[in-house]
Formats: structure tokens, C-alpha cells, sequence
């Protein structure tokens, strides 16, 4: 099972680096570039990445009917941590393709953030440790999408 979570924390980790470092660089440094496809496949990555977790979670667990899934995401902290973070990536990605001002993609970006950071040992260590986590998040999927040749 730890390869198969190491392998959704690397999907995740790349959708997070295109979505929100793609979204910094498109509107801080490079107006309009990367292309509009990179924060869709940094979206998609996310929602592969989380959603892989998820799975491979619960069948290790033996549960695997889909009422077993909703109350997982609903109810425990790595899948409210895992909706939340898709729904973050969704409303940034929604953001940036309407071409609002920059202020409208900061709370999505940092509802993103959260989600991500709710999936490790994040999640577990108390609301400092998460915040903590969101940051460092942040900032490495920031460097990550100024640095990547887009």
C-alpha cells in the first residue's frame, strides 16, 4: 500500500505545482503564460492524486461501496481534507480561466492549499502543524511553477 500512496502523493504534488504555480506565474510574472491547458491537466492530476488515495485507502480497508466513500470524505479528516482540496483546485482553475482580478484566486488557492496540507501528518498534528504545511505547500508550488519550463 505505501508505494500506491507514495505514487497518489506524487499525482497531487504535480497538480498542486501546476495549478497554483501556474496560477502565480500567469498572473505575477508571465501574463498569460502557461496556457490554460496546464492548470486543466494541474486540476485533473489533483483530483486523480486525491482520489487514488482515497481508494487505494479504502480497499485496504475492505470498504468499497460508494455509501463507504461518502462517509469517509464526509467524516474523517483525510477525506474532508481531500474534497476540500479538490474544491479548492476547482475554484481556482474557474479563477483563472474567467480572467477576474488576482484577489478572486487567492481563497481558492488557499482553500487548495488546506485540503492539501490536511492529507499528512498535517492533518494529525493540529491546526498549527496544518497551517504550517499549507505555507510550505504554497511556497514549493510556487518556485515549482516560476521554475517549470512551461
Amino acid at each position: 500500500m505505501l508505494p500506491a500512496l507514495a505514487a497518489a502523493g506524487f499525482v497531487t504534488a504535480l497538480g498542486t505545482l501546476l495549478l497554483v504555480g501556474g496560477s502565480f506565474a500567469r498572473r505575477a510574472l508571465t501574463l498569460g503564460h502557461p496556457r490554460p491547458a496546464f492548470l486543466a491537466l494541474g486540476f485533473v492530476l489533483l483530483g486523480l492524486g486525491m482520489g487514488l488515495a482515497i481508494s487505494w485507502t479504502l480497499s485496504d480497508l475492505g470498504f468499497l461501496t460508494a455509501w463507504d466513500a461518502l462517509a469517509y470524505v464526509t467524516t474523517t479528516t483525510p477525506g474532508r481534507a481531500a474534497l476540500t482540496a479538490v474544491m479548492g483546485g476547482a475554484l481556482l482553475l474557474a479563477a483563472e480561466l474567467s480572467g477576474g482580478p488576482a484577489g478572486l484566486a487567492v481563497l481558492p488557492a488557499a482553500m487548495l492549499l488546506w485540503g492539501v496540507a490536511g492529507e499528512g501528518h498535517g492533518g494529525s498534528q493540529g491546526e498549527g502543524v496544518r497551517a504550517l504545511t499549507a505555507l510550505h505547500v504554497g511556497a514549493m508550488g510556487v518556485w515549482g511553477g516560476v521554475s517549470w519550463p512551461f
